[in-house]
């Protein structure tokens, strides 16, 4: 566990790109290097996509992360977010199989929106 008990972050974000690629890169190094965990994002595709397990009290806890928010999707040879995308349930499906706890993170909507959109 790091200073300030943060121990898995989301890089599924609309921010997580401001930085292009050497920034998120940068960004995967300093997680890397401090122990903190971070899901959502990565150097490709499949890590971006990947089921991060660490263990809380006894469980196994997984994570997932996807955004609706931010074009700079992670490629086969290309660093970047992990999309919310139909492929994703699939994903979550699989995972769930692999642990005992599964939590998903979505992070969607508009910015500066105080209330849900009405569809």
């Amino acid at each position: 566990m790091v200073k300030g008990e943060i121990d898995v972050v989301s890089l599924a974000n609309n921010h997580s790109m401001n930085g292009g690629e050497k920034g998120i890169l940068e960004m995967i190094k300093t997680l890397s290097k401090l122990g903190i965990v971070y899901v959502g994002g990565g150097e490709n595709y499949e890590e971006a996509h990947e089921l991060k397990v660490i263990e809380a009290k006894g469980f196994k806890v997984g994570f997932l992360a996807y955004t609706e928010i931010g074009n700079q999707v992670a490629g086969k040879n290309k660093p970047g977010i992990a999309k919310f995308d139909k492929n994703i349930f699939s994903e979550i499906i699989e995972a769930k199989k692999k642990i005992e706890i599964l939590i998903v993170s979505l992070h969607w909507g508009i910015e500066g929106a105080f209330e849900p959109i009405k569809d």
